[in-house]
């Protein structure tokens, strides 16, 4: 049977009649507090902790399983992050190789350039050179001169086509 603050109460007031308020109190005081049964004992709370503690190792396991398997995802991450690491690299040197030909390219084009302006200064020395010259030798002279303004015409052209396609 639970025993309640008014059960108590009733309690008290009869022990005073019966023994005077002064010893009443002082029995009232020494009997547990409503609830007392819910209080733990120390074999309650040794059980307890034995509980939890078993909990807790076992948390802990099942974390340590958890951290394990996200430190091999990290790892497998890790390796995929490298060979994406060395495709980088290998587009890096494909790109420097690249910039490597549109240099040489430039450098031959800026020769080119040069001939063709020589080459045209020579056609220009021509028209205008002495009549004394042999027509068939100027003809020749000429039909020469015209075929290499032509090659290094079209040389420019292609070469100008790659620089616009590489860029």
């Amino acid at each position: 049977m639970a025993v309640t603050e008014q059960g108590r109460h009733h309690l008290h007031l009869r022990l005073d009649q019966v023994l005077g308020s002064e010893e009443a109190s002082t029995l009232m005081e020494h009997l547990p507090p409503v609830g007392w049964a819910d209080v733990a004992t120390t074999s309650d709370l040794a059980s307890l902790q034995e509980s939890l503690t078993g909990r807790i190792d076992r948390l802990e396991l099942a974390t340590d399983a958890r951290f394990a398997l996200v430190d091999q995802r990290f790892d497998v991450i890790d390796r995929r992050l490298g060979v994406v690491d060395q495709r980088f690299e290998a587009i890096d040197q494909r790109f420097q190789r690249i910039e490597d030909r549109l240099a040489e390219i430039e450098r031959q084009m800026a020769q080119v350039i040069a001939t063709l302006g020589m080459l045209l200064g020579l056609v220009d020395q021509l028209a205008k050179a002495p009549k004394e010259m042999d027509d068939r030798w100027h003809a020749t002279l000429r039909t020469m001169l015209t075929t290499q303004v032509a090659l290094y015409t079209v040389t420019c052209a292609i070469i100008g086509v790659l620089l616009a396609i590489t860029r």
